[in-house]
C-alpha cells in the first residue's frame, strides 16, 4: 500500500494547533538562548514545554514524536519531529500543501496568503513557509520550515499577530539559526 499521500496531514495538525491556541499568553522571559529541543538545534527567547500531540489516523504511520512549545507575550513557537515507520514515503510538497489548506479551513479564516520557498537546511531539503491570514479582527503570521532526513521530518514554526512589532525580525532571526542537533 502506497502511504505517500497521507502524510500532508500532520503538518496541517501542526499549524493549525498552533494557530488555534495563538492569543494572549504569560509572559516570558525576552532573552534569546541557544537551544536544541526535537533534533533541532536553533535560537529562541521562552521556555519551552513538552505538548501531547494528537495524530489522529496517522499515528499508525508513526513511530516517534516529539513537539515543544514556548508562549512568550507576543510569540507562539513550535518545534516538531516526527519519525515514521520503516516503508512510509514521505509527500514533502504534499505536507507544505497541507499544513497551509489546514489554516485556510480554520473558522473564521480570511484572506489568506501563503509562499512556500524550497531550501536546505544541514545539508537536506527543507521548505519555508510563509503564511498571513485574518482571523477575529487580527492579522496572524507564521513563518516556518519545514525539514525532511531520511523517515525523519522536522517542523519549527513562530506564530505572532501583525501587532507584535517585532515578530517578523524574532520569527528571521530564529528561522535563520535552525540547524538539525549534531
Amino acid at each position: 500500500m502506497h502511504h505517500s499521500a497521507k502524510y500532508f496531514l500532520l503538518p496541517a495538525i501542526i499549524l493549525v494547533g498552533g494557530l488555534a491556541g495563538c492569543g494572549p499568553s504569560a509572559p516570558g522571559p525576552r532573552g534569546w538562548n541557544a537551544r536544541q529541543i526535537a533534533g533541532l538545534a536553533f535560537e529562541a527567547p521562552g521556555s519551552f514545554q513538552n505538548k501531547a500531540l494528537d495524530l489522529g489516523l496517522a499515528q499508525e504511520f508513526v513511530e516517534s514524536t516529539e513537539m515543544q512549545v514556548a508562549k512568550t507575550a507576543d510569540l507562539e513557537i513550535d518545534a516538531l519531529r516526527t519519525v515514521y515507520k520503516s516503508g512510509i514515503e514521505l509527500n514533502f510538497d504534499g505536507a507544505a500543501k497541507g499544513a497551509v489548506d489546514g489554516i485556510a479551513h480554520l473558522d473564521g479564516i480570511r484572506n489568506l496568503h501563503d509562499t512556500a520557498t524550497e531550501l536546505t537546511v544541514s545539508g537536506k531539503p527543507a521548505r519555508r513557509l510563509s503564511i498571513t491570514a485574518e482571523r477575529e479582527r487580527k492579522t496572524l503570521h507564521v513563518e516556518a520550515i519545514l525539514i525532511a532526513d531520511g523517515p525523519a521530518y522536522y517542523q519549527i514554526q513562530v506564530i505572532f499577530d501583525a501587532a507584535n512589532p517585532h515578530g517578523q525580525e524574532d520569527a528571521e532571526r530564529l528561522l535563520k539559526s535552525v540547524r538539525l542537533a549534531p
